[in-house]
């Protein structure tokens, strides 16, 4: 039993701190990852194809001391995946490589996440995430059971939930070598 509460509070807080960690604000969330970036000016020419230019374009808008970090990684949206396996190089190969069930594209990992958004303003990143600082205040994690809550206290259940505080932020050296630029996917 205690197995399967573990994983599913690992599920819970990853699915709720993953958004966060995607897209939050700074303020009254963890700074996202989207949010610290650099905006490469990069929007692809297609919403159904994703072409090598734009990929190296973007590559390329991440200063190379960044790029030459082995943390670099490039994340996009799980809806575009798709549109990255179709990308070739012009001798007809593909840019996206499988080996040992890793993903990788300019010979950097490949990381999918649900909470990136899709649609017209979808976005996908190019960071060093080794500059991408994530913590959490071990202190602040609480779980709590509530006995007498209305439609479980009839079926003679609990109620089990938990808190927990995180913070993160994108560590730029200088604005001008940021470590992590986006690209937006034509509307």
């Amino acid at each position: 039993m205690s197995s399967i509460i573990t994983e599913a509070y690992e599920v819970g807080f990853s699915q709720g701190i993953g958004a966060d960690l995607i897209s939050g604000n700074g303020t009254t969330a963890p700074q996202g990852l989207l949010t610290a970036a650099t905006d490469s000016t990069i929007v692809t020419a297609s919403n159904t194809a994703i072409l090598s230019d734009e990929i190296e374009s973007i590559y390329f808008k991440l200063p190379k001391i960044h790029r030459k970090q082995p943390q670099d990684r490039l994340g996009y949206v799980r809806w575009c995946l798709p549109l990255i396996r179709k990308a070739k190089d012009t001798a007809n190969r593909p840019l996206l490589n499988v080996a040992n069930d890793t993903e990788t594209l300019m010979g950097k990992k490949v990381l999918v996440s649900p909470s990136m958004s899709s649609g017209p303003s979808a976005k996908f990143v190019f960071a060093n995430l080794s500059q991408y600082v994530v913590r959490v205040a071990t202190d602040s994690v609480r779980v709590q059971v509530a006995n007498q809550v209305p439609g479980y206290a009839e079926q003679g259940t609990s109620l089990l939930y938990s808190f927990m505080r995180i913070d993160a932020k994108l560590i730029a050296p200088a604005a001008s070598v940021s470590p992590a630029v986006f690209a937006t996917l034509h509307a």
